[in-house]
């Protein structure tokens, strides 16, 4: 049997700058990729998230009669209540936005027509009504409204 020759390779005593650098750079992403998944979401707590409720006015199902009692205390005086007809819900961690047509714009915005903002507590919390009464606010317009998400809708 011939005895394999073994040949040592010289390793260089000092790396190349690019070596260096792609791997601070790795180093440095994988310790920001660690940041984002366990550090921010105890900072900055859960993420807020938007949820629709099933829309009164699709054509295809008949109607659905939400419960929107718990709105009439916020619209005050007045016949002029379209909230309290079938219409689309959208629920934020803000509050509840109402509307009948909703329109998807080029710059990233929606907009919303007929428009109301019930903010603070909604129907779905079990606080007393009072209470809720005096924490919450209203915005309505019959015109529409344009809003700006941070996120695409």
């Amino acid at each position: 049997m011939a005895s394999a020759k073994t040949q040592k390779i010289a390793l260089p005593k000092r790396l190349n700058p690019v070596a260096l650098y792609l791997m601070a750079l790795a180093a440095v992403i994988c310790l920001y990729s660690c940041y984002e998944k366990f550090a921010v979401p105890r900072l900055e707590g859960p993420q807020k998230i938007i949820t629709k409720v099933a829309s009164d006015l699709d054509s295809d199902s008949q109607p659905l009669h939400q419960d929107k009692s718990w709105l009439i205390p916020f619209l005050g005086e007045g016949s002029d209540h379209w909230e309290l007809q079938p219409c689309s819900t959208l629920k934020l961690d803000e509050g509840i936005i109402l509307f009948k047509e909703r329109i998807e714009c080029s710059d990233g915005s929606v907009e919303f027509s007929p428009f109301t903002f019930v903010s603070g507590e909604t129907a779905s919390s079990e606080s007393n009504t009072t209470e809720t009464a005096e924490r919450s606010f209203i915005v309505r317009s019959t015109e529409g409204a344009n809003i700006q998400f941070n996120e695409p809708f």
